[in-house]
């Protein structure tokens, strides 16, 4: 096992540990719901194949939901996340070959990784609630869930991301 290996183990153990032990405690209203754990998903190491990268994606969400008693949910949207996110990184980043390790804002560019984060943290959101909800009723509320945890996922990106670079 090489350094790189240690230290992905590490910080799933340390993002599972603040989940579960701060995150999941600040439900505000049943409105906001931090989910700190989309940035150990969105950090994986760009040469990860696909099965791996599912494989790494669901023991995440497994671990989640185990510890949170939410049933699936999480293995769901996460394991989503693993199977879409090497084609949706084909489709924006077709004109780059991936010769670095991780995304980052240096190796994409604040727009571009904007969006691959917007993209991933929008499916990961969208599937988390709507497996939650499994209806349309009160899709107004649904939709305003959805929104809010997204732009609050992505400012803890943001913030975890220009922290790590400096």
């Amino acid at each position: 096992m090489n350094a790189s290996s240690i230290k992905y183990i590490i910080q799933f153990i340390v993002v599972v540990l603040i989940q579960v032990l701060l995150f999941n405690n600040m439900d505000y209203f049943y409105l906001v719901s931090p989910y700190i754990y989309i940035v150990f998903l969105l950090d994986l190491p760009l040469n990860i194949k696909t099965p791996g990268l599912m494989l790494v994606s669901f023991l995440l969400g497994l671990t989640i939901d185990f510890f949170s008693n939410t049933l699936g949910l999480h293995t769901f949207a996460c394991t989503l996340i693993g199977f879409i996110r090497q084609g949706y990184l084909k489709v924006l980043f077709s004109h780059l070959e991936f010769k670095f390790q991780q995304p980052s804002i240096i190796q994409f560019g604040l727009v571009g990784y904007l969006k691959y984060a917007v993209g991933m943290v929008s499916l990961h959101h969208i599937g988390l609630f709507m497996m939650e909800a499994l209806s349309f009723n009160n899709f107004g509320f649904l939709l305003l869930r959805i929104i809010i945890n997204i732009a609050l996922s992505l400012l803890i990106i943001m913030c975890y991301e220009l922290c790590r670079k400096k």
